[in-house]
């Protein structure tokens, strides 16, 4: 796709799931590929994907909580790729279930942590070199959650509304230096998060999975493809007028 060849792109949580989709699709497109994981045997795997398919790849073991490592995510980017021009902000943690008056202080710290400070790190980082190159397209990967409260999950819920802030924030800082930022909000989706979020509700997951089809419209959950699809058009040139959006995909779920 037009403006992703040869370009530069950081992916965080990119060892499973949605990262690992839009890592390999990125690639897939002729984009160089920062790994950034924490689980090192996940992120390796990641990156040995790619290179079995040709494509380029270089994993860091990434704590996205840690300053220290956001720094060097960038840092690997630009010393290995000359650039750094986009950035997939996907690595997100949930928390048990329970209602507001019930959640533990220091549950919502770490996923405030994780899912928005960790993001916010490596958008500091990656915008220093984004404004300096005139160019560069960050997308957050917030949640349906940041936009309609989790029942239970106010710590997730409000990371990604705080995410989706974030985003705009961007947006409206560095859109002079030619830096676009969007946000997209998935619903129900095939991933690791949200069968742990039925088995720790106390639902079975194929039950589960068949409630949520039945209320979207389209009748299934998201795919990880879905979201990386979605996340590589916003990437992209065909995108280069749209910053600052939050883009809800979700079967149409919340519109009934």
């Amino acid at each position: 796709m037009e403006g992703i060849r040869g370009r530069s792109a950081i992916v965080t949580g990119a060892g499973s799931g949605i990262g690992r989709e839009i890592a390999l699709l990125f690639a897939s497109e002729g984009a160089k590929v920062v790994v950034a994981e924490l689980n090192e045997a996940a992120g390796r795997e990641t990156e040995r994907m790619i290179r079995d398919s040709g494509g380029e790849a270089i994993f860091l073991r990434t704590d996205v909580s840690l300053d220290g490592d956001c720094a060097s995510a960038v840092r690997l980017a630009r010393e290995s790729f000359g650039s750094v021009d986009v950035l997939i902000n996907n690595a997100g943690i949930d928390g048990r279930p329970a209602p507001v008056a019930d959640i533990d202080p220091a549950d919502l710290d770490r996923i405030m942590r994780v899912n928005f400070t960790g993001a916010f790190l490596m958008c500091r980082h990656a915008l220093r070199e984004m404004a300096g190159q005139r160019r560069g397209s960050i997308v957050n990967i917030a949640s349906l959650g940041g936009l309609i409260p989790v029942h239970n999950g106010m710590p997730y819920s409000a990371s990604k509304a705080a995410l989706i802030m974030l985003t705009r924030s961007i947006a409206a800082e560095y859109g002079r230096y030619g830096v676009r930022a969007n946000a997209i909000a998935p619903g129900w989706a095939e991933t690791d998060m949200v069968r742990r979020y039925a088995e720790q509700s106390s639902i079975d997951p194929q039950e589960f999975r068949r409630a949520v089809s039945r209320r979207a419209p389209l009748g299934r959950l998201a795919t990880t493809r879905d979201v990386a699809d979605l996340a590589l058009f916003l990437c992209s040139d065909r995108a280069s007028y749209i910053t600052g959006q939050t883009y809800v995909i979700d079967g149409g779920l919340s519109v009934t």
